[in-house]
């Protein structure tokens, strides 16, 4: 009886740690954060980027919103009522947001 009893536990407890064992795949996924997420500031002018790639641009009081999508170092900002997008090249160092203007002349933006 005693042999039983130890066997049950035994298998009891391991079931339980395998049960316990690995998280999926999903559950293991941290989710990355796109680094362009935030409020980007260059005197005054303000683009905020979010999570579900909608934007804004303002300044002062005009505010336009705007969608966008990054392919690589490709950025193509759709504004609103606009028919074609805003297509530039970007980088980010440190808390610098770093766009080609429509000259080919960077404008840098500092996270807010």
């Amino acid at each position: 009886m005693k042999k039983t009893l130890m066997f049950l536990f035994v298998a009891i407890f391991t079931i339980g740690l395998v049960g316990c064992g690995k998280k999926s795949e999903s559950q293991n996924a941290v989710k990355k954060v796109d680094p362009i997420i935030g409020s980007w500031d260059c005197s005054g002018f303000v683009y905020t980027f979010n999570e579900d790639k909608t934007c804004t641009y303002a300044y002062s009081d005009s505010k336009m919103e705007c969608t966008y999508e990054i392919e690589g170092d490709k950025l193509s900002i759709f504004y609103e009522n606009a028919t074609v997008p805003f297509e530039t090249t970007f980088k980010i160092e440190e808390d610098k947001l770093i766009i080609k203007d429509s000259l080919d002349e960077d404008v840098i933006y500092k996270r807010k």
